[in-house]
């Protein structure tokens, strides 16, 4: 697998309360501290998006896992395991528990 070149993760949401209106949602890597994203919105959806955006390196890792499986054919438990992998980061994508499987 190709070798990341994104902030170091985890990624995590953070919301500071700016005033009793106003609250600042960000993106920072559990690691560094770094800001990685600031997430506006007019319409609410602020994190929601910073959400998704927190578990995009999860997602990635989790494709990359599954995708290695297809293409090697590892037992049952390595699927098992990259499947919780999956659900796990979708549910981290979506703030909510991970969808049941198909």
């Amino acid at each position: 697998m190709t070798q990341a070149k994104h902030s170091p993760m985890p990624w995590a949401v953070v919301v500071h309360e700016v005033s009793d209106k106003a609250r600042s949602v960000r993106i920072v890597s559990e690691k560094t501290g770094a800001v990685i994203a600031l997430c506006k919105s007019a319409n609410g959806s602020k994190e929601a998006n910073a959400a998704l955006i927190a578990a995009s390196p999860d997602l990635l890792l989790a494709l990359q896992a599954l995708l290695f499986n297809c293409n090697h054919g590892n037992g049952a438990a390595t699927w098992e395991r990259d499947k919780d992998k999956a659900r796990a980061a979708i549910a981290k994508a979506t703030d909510d528990s991970a969808p049941e499987p198909a």
